[in-house]
């Protein structure tokens, strides 16, 4: 007799399947429970728990896996050893290299290749297996179909046999092919006379497990069966369809052997403890759903809509605190399902860890990415590859495994960004900047690797996983595992030991089934990774639970729920739950079409997926007793639009009343369930001043560990004028002579804060050896020093010709090169191309500078000269009113004078490789100072050329020519030369300095332009449009200014003053770029110092002359 017992969920159906057990138990007969693996131990719990330790004892509950392996022990069948998924990898993987050498693949030849080709075939195999479809099998009943398809499946069927052989060579027995075997000797034997068994919690059945129903409804006394269905003559497409086929299936075996059925249904549900959950459960999915008023503004379901993927998982943390903390809930009475766990395993992680939730995260977790198996698989990819990676050397070292700390790691790692070490640079010692501290690390690190790969070649298998092991041996990896797991022990996390020892295990089995399926077989590196890397793919691990009171967390396909009182269901998204995911794999579903119609059935058609999703929804919708809440998010972790499944409008359909709510509207009370979150959502709207963000910073406030927290963050956020109060740090940090550049000094008018980290702190960001702006300024100067250099006079200058000039200026752009930037080795094309512009550009302002010099009567005197005391030009020094002295040193690029009438008259020029723009405006503030600060030294009493009066600072372009216009005459071409060349700066407004400058004072290489109505007499009369000059007085005015200025800046820093508060102009402003916005508090620019240019404070500056 087949007994149905049939229902919904919640409808009491295993609760009545245990009813007939203990009806049963007093037969006499042998009882078995069969149950999915999955469900063994919560169903196992509940029967011991109803029917006590003795009858538990008597009846077998099984799994068709457990049932088969009683068979064969009862009939002394299937000795041997089964084949791990890894074994099964390593197996297949050889059988596809078999068939693929010796060309019997067609179809997926070139597809053979790839790893994952490994992974399609073994589930391929596993289908076949499973559907009791045989190798010979499959080539014979393929005869006559679609060529393409045949091909497929002969290339499918040659590797089923290769992978067959390869087991029984190596006497070892597939799983998979247990319970038709099993099946196949109870037949035999009549195994199953005078028993009696119970089924509960499948909704279908594999192709060998209906083989081994077949034999137990054609032996056994009775069966009963629980399915969860409400109605079985239900059409096509309905939400029972996958059980109600498992139904028809199941009778058409009872038919076959003329056995009688009965049906008993369940129609009242037990589960539901609100009518609110119980009207779910009869109308989600169904075309005649059921509208229900609602009589509560608290109804049991309720939908909620956030923003993003962590404001949702923000609502279920608050929302379960308050359940515990209000309603008197367990944590064991909740669970959060979803059908895409993996998009919040990290968040879940994160935010449980600050609402202080213990739970239990059901889900297999990959062995890929853990810090163990990226320590092998770096090994492994560095030795495979021809050319040695920076990035896989670094990701092996920051496993943290290798004995390395990641101060060393992180010296070395940024030696080789700036010097851009890369491939074979690795295998000898660094030739740039030599460090002893940096050649060590570089040895302790590649050493190893290099002897590993050496001795993988022409090795075997067993040679390669030896190498490997004494490879981790060298590095104290064993040992440091220990360590690492230990500490965690140490401090509390004995659940992440337990995992760090559970993953060394895994890898020790993987390299023990590795050698030993590979012992006499030579492999090289290369596939022996691919091997691994499939492996790792297919090898998956859980952790138990390491306590019992504790949110439950699955997946909502494979959850093992235990009737929660509250569920949460995740990410109800459209496509996502149900699940819109197409079947996967080396068989399409119109390939199982052609199949199915030669007696070739496999399961998880398309249209089966479509089945299973629907009842994966309702079985997660009808989880719970008394609560259920179902949210989605409008944003991926991307950022892309999400929109909510159909799944909430039909919830929202089927009841009259609100049922919507928004986590971004809960307030922040709500989200400040612990003293964690709390300080969480407060910094998240610390900007807001309200009543509720005020009340949580009165709790967090009595909290010592949060005041100081509280206290740091007033601090750092509305205060945004740091201040050092201790004045011998400062002191400290700048000694008692505050020795500046002309740059610091205007990176402190700037922006004081970012004076401090740059110069105070010398926090800066990582410098890479390439050809950019500033080093393209350093080759320019170096070479221009040295050609300039080398000429004793103008006239010598004058005399070089290109040809000359190309020579000289490739020669000192060479040494350069070999001098600062590590030669040619390991230089890539883009840098060569860059070195090579740049040298082009110099040739062309030297050009230029001739041009330049033929029309000048100012002659260059200096190149390259350091404003400091070892030069013999006395850097400028000032004192404070504390005695602080401020001493300002530099560098000028070169100092050109011309003498008239008894005086002389100095310039100063700089060589500039990006636009230079000089604004008098901006002199106010302390910007645009650096040149003029220099000259200033330069003509100071203690200068070099002390009572020199000063003619102007100059800023000459010096990059490459633009030509990006039409060829015109040559007149047109020397128009655009001196166009780009023309001098930036100010200039001293005195008619016979102009005139040495530029004779005619066009405007043509400085930034004057005589007037057309000037007389030639008297005092010039310059175009101001195109001009910026300034009188002696005005020059005189500026060095006083600059001084008060070098002395409030050294004031200011002595006392502290390290504020954030940056100088801005219009949309300009010193944050814009700056390395230190992030940090500093002050964004977006709370307080400022607007730079005021109008007329009349300008004439105030300069003096009205």
């Amino acid at each position: 007799m087949l007994n149905y017992i049939l229902g919904g969920s919640g409808h009491g159906k295993s609760t009545e399947l245990i009813n007939k057990i203990i009806e049963e138990y007093g037969s006499g007969k042998r009882i078995y429970v069969i149950v999915p693996e999955q469900f063994s131990f919560e169903f196992d719990k509940k029967l011991y728990n109803t029917v006590g330790v003795e009858k538990y004892n008597e009846i077998n509950c099984l799994t068709f896996t457990t049932l088969s392996k009683e068979i064969f022990l009862a009939n002394g069948n299937k000795s041997g050893e089964y084949a791990d998924e890894m074994t099964k990898t390593v197996l297949m993987y050889e059988a596809i290299k078999e068939v693929r050498d010796n060309k019997w693949l067609d179809f997926y030849e070139k597809q053979s290749f790839n790893t994952a080709f490994i992974e399609n075939v073994i589930q391929a195999v596993s289908e076949f297996r499973k559907a009791g479809i045989t190798p010979d099998m499959l080539i014979q009943r393929t005869t006559n179909i679609n060529l393409q398809i045949k091909d497929k499946i002969k290339d499918i069927a040659m590797l089923y046999s290769a992978y067959d052989k390869l087991l029984e060579k190596n006497k070892l027995k597939d799983s998979l092919t247990d319970i038709s075997e099993a099946a196949a000797i109870a037949n035999m034997n009549d195994y199953f006379k005078d028993t009696i068994f119970f089924i509960d919690e499948f909704e279908s059945f594999t192709g060998d497990e209906y083989e081994m129903l077949d034999v137990i409804i054609s032996e056994c006394d009775k069966l009963y069966i629980a399915l969860r269905t409400d109605d079985v003559t239900a059409p096509e497409f309905s939400l029972f369809e996958t059980v109600n086929k498992t139904f028809a299936k199941l009778n058409y075996i009872s038919k076959k052997y003329g056995r009688e059925y009965n049906i008993r249904f369940l129609q009242e549900p037990y589960r539901f403890r609100k009518k609110e959950l119980s009207h779910i459960e009869k109308n989600i999915l169904r075309t005649n759903r059921k509208v229900m008023y609602l009589e509560t503004e608290s109804p049991a379901v309720r939908i909620i809509e956030s923003k993003n993927l962590y404001q949702e998982v923000e609502f279920v943390c608050a929302e379960i605190r308050r359940l515990i903390i209000e309603e008197g809930y367990k944590y064991k009475d909740i669970a959060i399902v979803s059908r895409q766990i993996s998009d919040y395993t990290s968040i879940f992680e994160s935010t449980f860890e600050r609402y202080e939730i213990p739970y239990f995260m059901d889900v297999k977790k990959t062995l890929m990415h853990t810090s163990i198996m990226v320590l092998i698989t770096s090994i492994l990819e560095i030795a495979a590859n021809k050319k040695i990676e920076s990035e896989l050397i670094f990701k092996y070292a920051k496993t943290q495994l290798i004995g390395i700390g990641y101060q060393n790691i992180s010296l070395l790692e940024n030696y080789c960004y700036k010097w851009d070490i890369d491939g074979d640079l690795w295998l000898s010692e660094f030739e740039f900047d030599k460090n002893e501290k940096i050649e060590e690390i570089r040895t302790q690190l590649i050493t190893p690797i290099v002897k590993f790969k050496n001795s993988c070649e022409d090795a075997t298998g067993y040679e390669i996983c030896k190498a490997l092991y004494t490879l981790l041996e060298e590095v104290n990896a064993p040992k440091n595992v220990s360590g690492l797991a230990q500490s965690y022990k140490e401090s509390g996390y004995s659940d992440i030991a337990k995992e760090i020892k559970k993953l060394w295990a895994d890898l020790m089995d993987m390299l023990d089934v590795l050698a030993s399926l590979l012992k006499d077989k030579k492999i090289d590196i290369e596939n022996f990774k691919n091997i691994f890397i499939a492996m790792l793919k297919n090898e998956t691990y859980s952790m138990p639970p390491q306590r019992l009171d504790a949110v439950t967390i699955a997946s909502a396909e494979t959850a093992r729920l235990n009737s929660p009182k509250v569920t949460f269901v995740v990410g109800v998204n459209d496509g996502i739950f149900p699940s819109a995911e197409k079947p996967t794999g080396l068989i399409s579903d119109s390939d199982k079409e052609v199949l199915a119609s030669v007696g070739i059935q496999l399961l998880r058609t398309a249209k089966d997926m479509i089945s299973d999703e629907r009842l994966v929804v309702y079985k997660a919708l009808s989880s719970a007793s008394e609560k259920l809440y179902l949210s989605y998010p409008l944003t991926d972790n991307s950022g892309r639009g999400k929109y909510p499944s159909f799944i909430i409008e039909q919830v929202e359909e089927m009841f009259d009343g609100a049922l919507k709510m928004y986590s971004d509207k809960m307030g922040a009370v709500f989200y400040s369930k612990t003293l964690k979150s709390a300080y969480y959502n407060y910094v998240q709207g610390y900007e807001k001043n309200d009543e509720e963000y005020l009340s949580i910073k009165q709790v967090l406030s009595e909290d010592e560990f949060y005041k100081t927290k509280l206290e740091f963050l007033d601090k750092a956020s509305n205060n945004p004028d740091f201040r050092i109060t201790e004045k011998e740090l400062v002191k400290g940090i700048f000694s008692n002579k505050l020795r500046i550049s002309a740059t610091r000094f205007e990176n402190y008018n700037l922006c004081h804060f970012k004076f401090f980290c740059q110069n105070g702190l010398k926090i800066r960001q990582r410098v890479k050896k390439e050809i950019n702006a500033l080093e393209k300024g350093n080759i320019i100067h170096y070479c221009m020093d040295k050609l300039l250099s080398s000429c004793k006079t103008k006239e010598e200058f004058y005399a070089l010709t290109k040809s000359q000039i190309v020579k000289q200026i490739n020669d000192y752009a060479q040494e350069y090169k070999e001098k600062e930037l590590g030669g040619d080795i390991g230089k890539s094309q883009r840098f060569i191309v860059k070195f090579k512009k740049t040298v082009e550009g110099i040739v062309d302002l030297v050009l230029h500078i001739q041009e330049e010099f033929r029309q000048s009567k100012f002659r260059p005197v200096n190149f390259e000269l350091e404003i400091s005391d070892r030069q013999g030009n006395a850097p400028i020094r000032l004192k404070t009113k504390d005695g602080i002295e401020v001493i300002l040193t530099g560098k000028v690029d070169r100092v050109d004078m011309f003498e008239d009438n008894g005086k002389r008259y100095i310039r100063v020029i700089d060589y500039k490789t990006g636009s230079k723009s000089f604004s008098l405006e901006n002199l106010m503030y302390g910007l645009d100072m650096q040149m003029l600060l220099y000259l200033f030294a330069l003509i100071d009493e203690n200068g070099m050329y002390a009572g020199s009066v000063p003619a102007g600072v100059l800023y000459m372009p010096s990059g490459n020519l633009q030509c990006d216009s039409d060829r015109g005459d040559l007149k047109d071409i020397a128009d655009r030369i001196n166009s780009q060349y023309k001098m930036k700066g100010v200039v001293l407004k005195n008619r016979a300095v102009l005139q040495a400058m530029e004779e005619r004072i066009d405007g043509v290489y400085i930034p004057a332009k005589i007037l057309k109505s000037d007389t030639g007499e008297g005092e010039i009369m310059l175009n101001k449009q195109h001009s910026t000059f300034l009188t002696e007085k005005q020059f005189k005015r500026i060095k006083e200014h600059a001084n008060r200025l070098l002395t409030e800046m050294a004031e200011g820093l002595y006392d502290g003053d390290i504020s954030a508060n940056p100088l801005v102009s219009g949309n300009w402003s010193s944050c814009n770029y700056c390395d230190y916005w992030d940090i500093c508090g002050n964004v977006p620019n709370v307080r400022n110092r607007e730079m005021v240019k109008d007329k009349e404070t300008m004439n105030e500056f300069l003096g009205d002359e």
